[in-house]
């Protein structure tokens, strides 16, 4: 994991790119702090603003009906919160929720619209990105599929790890039934296995991963860490 930081050279995609196109992006970034459970992105409203986080861990959520709220990819330091909008889109059309609270970078969307007119190194490192979210979708959605809750739920914790800046992870039986959307009791059954192998902790809300390596042993093959 990287050291807590709001620095923008704790964003991956940031610290990828040469100093002019990074300078482009640092005059017109705010550096922000994002609470737990707030909405960045809402499905079918504008999207005004992209957020590279540098602390802050972000989940995309689908909504199908008035089914409760499926995650369906998480975005940390590695990435960016807003890849529609390299993509063209104006609107939303997936959610995107603070998982854990931290820090991040806003930049409006319109001008990251202006700086990936023209090829260059910005819209390069979003292509390769593009690629990675993707395939972390993808692979999501056939993991809900065929794999059982325990493995979910490992990879999912370690998913969540890779992505944060934090020694521990402050998150609820309830938030991690939200993400694997499954009933909470179900969470609590998978989690208790988990505790009992001493691989996770949990103390007033707060997780602890004790054993990573044990944790992969126990998630399906799905999870591959973060680069």
């Amino acid at each position: 994991m990287l050291s807590p930081s709001g620095s923008s050279m704790h964003n991956r995609l940031l610290a990828a790119l040469p100093p002019d196109a990074y300078a482009q992006l640092k005059a017109q970034w705010e550096p922000i702090e994002l609470e737990v459970a707030e909405h960045l992105h809402v499905p079918g409203e504008p999207l005004r603003y992209v957020y590279f986080p540098t602390g802050a861990v972000t989940v995309l959520i689908c909504q199908v009906d008035h089914r409760p709220p499926l995650a369906v990819g998480l975005v940390g330091f590695e990435g960016l919160v807003g890849l529609p909008v390299f993509l063209g889109a104006h609107s939303a059309r997936w959610g995107a929720q603070v998982h854990l609270a931290g820090t991040a970078l806003r930049l409006p969307a319109e001008r990251l619209r202006q700086m990936c007119q023209e090829e260059g190194p910005l819209p390069e490192q979003l292509r390769h990105y593009t690629d990675t979210l993707l395939a972390q979708v993808i692979q999501s959605a056939a993991c809900g599929r065929f794999h059982v809750l325990s493995a979910r739920l490992a990879r999912w914790l370690l998913m969540t790890d890779d992505c944060s800046s934090a020694d521990s992870l402050p998150m609820t039986h309830q938030t991690l039934a939200g993400l694997l959307g499954v009933r909470r009791e179900a969470v609590s059954n998978a989690a208790g296995v988990l505790q009992r192998q001493h691989l996770i902790g949990y103390r007033r809300g707060v997780l602890h991963i004790f054993d990573r390596t044990g944790l992969e042993a126990i998630a399906c093959t799905c999870y591959r860490p973060t680069a």
